[in-house]
C-alpha cells in the first residue's frame, strides 16, 4: 500500500473492497487469475524477482552487466512476465474501452492484440535502428530497458485491475490512475534511454526519429482509439 501511495492519490484508492455486480467481472476475474499465475511461477523461479526488477528499471550505468549477472532476460521468469503484460494491459484496455456483453468484436481485437503488436513493434524498431547507426551493444539497452518496463507495468497492471474488479472505484479515477501509471513509466524509460544514447554520441536526429516513431506514436493511436471507442 505504500508503495502504491507513492503514485497515485489516496482518494484513488478505495476504503472498501466489494466485488462488482456485473457479469464481464467474471472474466475480468479469469484473466487476472491467470495472471496472478503467472506472477507466481515466475516468483519461485527467481524469487527475489520483485526486487531485482524495480531496481533494474531505474539503472541505466551497466545495465548490460547488471543484467546479466542479477536478472538475466533469457530466463523462464522474464519470459512469464512479458506474457502476464499481455494479459495485465489487455485486460487494462478492455475495461477503459467499456466493452459491450456480446459478441467478439473490434474493441475486443484492438485490447487483446494492441499491447503484443505495440511489444514486437517496438522491438523491430529497435532491431532496425541498431543496423542503421551499427551500434549494436548501445541501442540494445534501450531493448533492454523496454523489456523491463513492461515487465513492471504487467504487475502494476494487474493490482489495478485487481482493485477495479473489487471495489467500487469510478471509471475516472480507474482511467487516471492508468494514466499515470503508463506515463512515469514513459518518463523514466524515455529519460534513462536519452541518457544512453547521448553518451554514446549517437546524432541526435536519430534519437528524435527514434523516440517520435517508438514512444510517441504508439501512446498517440492509443488514446485516439480509447477516446473513439469510450464515446
Amino acid at each position: 500500500m505504500t508503495l502504491l501511495t507513492n503514485f497515485f492519490p489516496l482518494y484513488i484508492l478505495p476504503e472498501e473492497l466489494t466485488l462488482r455486480d456485473f457479469s464481464t467481472s467474471a472474466i475480468i476475474g479469469y484473466g487476472l487469475f491467470a495472471s496472478f499465475v503467472f506472477i507466481a511461477v515466475a516468483k519461485l523461479f527467481k524469487s527475489d524477482i520483485f526486487e531485482m526488477l524495480f531496481y533494474s528499471n531505474f539503472k541505466v550505468k551497466n545495465i548490460n552487466v547488471f543484467l546479466k549477472e542479477n536478472y538475466a532476460l533469457n530466463r523462464p521468469e522474464s519470459f512469464l512476465l512479458i506474457i502476464n503484460f499481455f494479459v495485465s494491459s489487455t485486460l487494462i484496455l478492455y475495461i477503459l474501452l467499456d466493452f459491450p456483453e456480446t459478441g467478439m468484436n473490434l474493441k475486443f481485437l484492438f485490447s487483446v492484440f494492441f499491447p503484443i503488436g505495440l511489444f514486437f513493434f517496438s522491438v523491430l524498431v529497435i532491431l532496425v535502428t541498431s543496423l542503421l547507426f551499427g551500434e549494436y551493444k548501445t541501442i540494445q539497452q534501450l531493448m533492454f530497458f523496454r523489456i523491463l518496463g513492461v515487465q513492471l507495468l504487467g504487475i502494476i497492471f494487474m493490482i489495478l485491475g485487481l482493485t477495479w474488479l473489487l471495489s467500487n472505484q469510478s471509471f475516472e479515477s480507474f482511467l487516471l490512475a492508468v494514466v499515470i501509471v503508463t506515463i512515469l513509466e514513459f518518463l523514466v524509460r524515455v529519460l534513462k534511454g536519452g541518457t544512453s544514447v547521448l553518451q554514446k554520441n549517437i546524432p541526435w536526429y536519430y534519437i528524435i526519429l527514434y523516440f517520435c516513431t517508438l514512444e510517441i506514436l504508439p501512446l498517440i493511436i492509443l488514446f485516439y482509439y480509447i477516446k473513439e471507442f469510450s464515446s
